[in-house]
């Protein structure tokens, strides 16, 4: 196999695939998640926002109208389908104007997302 042949999500399944059997051997307890570094290409490339690091400004993107938006991403694990999602603090909520949410199944395509207002 040729990892250059794939793309890029075909890539992310694959270390998908390599963290669940890691994960089944007790070996991992917590996994990093390239989940966020994916859905940040995502917003650049299809929805032509750009990305600004988050602890430069306390959000992670803006839109094309100039609207601030934080961006939370959750993938569904072996172990955890959970959709619960953490909190935004008051500090970073007065910096947003709204939240984009990202939901993808264990296999990296996207579920659900959604852009909540702030208010």
């Amino acid at each position: 196999m040729n990892l250059n042949d794939l793309t890029n999500l075909e890539l992310l399944q694959i270390s998908q695939y390599a963290l669940d059997e890691l994960e089944l051997r007790s070996v991992l307890k917590k996994r990093n998640n390239p989940i966020d570094e994916y859905t940040l290409w995502l917003v650049e490339n299809k929805l032509k926002m750009r990305s600004i690091p988050l602890d430069q400004e306390g959000y992670y993107a803006r839109s094309l109208d100039g609207r601030n938006i934080n961006i939370i991403a959750k993938t569904h694990q072996l172990k955890n389908s959970s959709s619960i999602v953490g909190f935004i603090s008051e500090r970073d909520l007065k910096l947003i104007d709204d939240v984009m949410l990202i939901i993808y199944n264990s296999k990296y395509y996207v579920t659900l997302a959604l852009i909540i207002p702030r208010d």
